[in-house]
């Protein structure tokens, strides 16, 4: 029973994964350290959000020393409510030979989003969203997409402004998560764990060994 319990344990925990990934570049990109730029994702499964990276501009790769980000729910196209935010200071970074650039790699505390459902992330080269005291960083661009244009603010307020220029209306990033396996799909895995735990309890009711065991306790 122990080790069936531990099956159904190790079943159930969801795997990490990529659930958003713009990762190709197209050498353009938009400073994120004297003004605010939000990119819209859809992700690909239902999943706690975990992870964040992105593809980065830069004289120094160092020049990224803190990275603030949000992720807001989408509202007609525009941001929606503010659910996480938070900073990152010394955030682990690389250079890409492939493409030139650098790039950066975060942890954000976990945030369930739901498949097929968009949400907006804000990236900002700074100590928080409105911190504009840094080295410019620009945050990499991608080719353009059927999902929404990014949003951008010439200043330091929330964005709010589709940029609306083509070849920079799509940003990089990969969003990985542990998925959130489907209700029906637990439901049934919980069934099967019961019926097969039934089963073994039934075969052991059968054997003298069983009975033996029963009697001297």
């Amino acid at each position: 029973m122990k080790g069936l319990l531990l099956l159904a344990a190790t079943v159930l925990l969801a795997k990490a994964d990529v659930i958003a990934d713009q990762s190709a570049l197209n050498g353009n990109s938009f400073d994120i350290t004297d003004y605010r730029l939000a990119d819209d994702f859809t992700p690909s499964a239902a999943a706690y959000l975990g992870q964040v990276q992105f593809w980065y501009q830069a004289q120094q790769q160092t020049d990224l020393a803190s990275v603030a980000y949000a992720i807001y729910a989408d509202n007609g196209g525009a941001l929606g409510a503010m659910l996480d935010s938070g900073a990152v200071t010394g955030p682990a970074t690389g250079y890409d030979s492939a493409s030139g650039l650098f790039f950066a790699d975060f942890a954000v505390s976990p945030l369930l989003v739901s498949a097929g459902k968009t949400y907006w992330l804000e990236l900002h080269a700074g100590s928080s969203l409105t911190d504009a005291s840094g080295f410019t960083v620009s945050w990499a661009a991608t080719d353009d997409n059927a999902t929404g244009i990014a949003l951008q603010n010439l200043g330091l307020s929330a964005p709010d402004t589709a940029v609306g220029v083509s070849g920079f209306d799509e940003y990089s990033f990969v969003l990985s998560g542990t998925e959130v396996p489907e209700p029906r799909a637990a439901t049934l895995l919980a069934t099967g764990v019961l019926i097969v735990a039934a089963a073994k309890l039934f075969r052991c009711a059968q054997t003298s060994e069983c009975t033996i065991r029963r009697r001297n306790i």
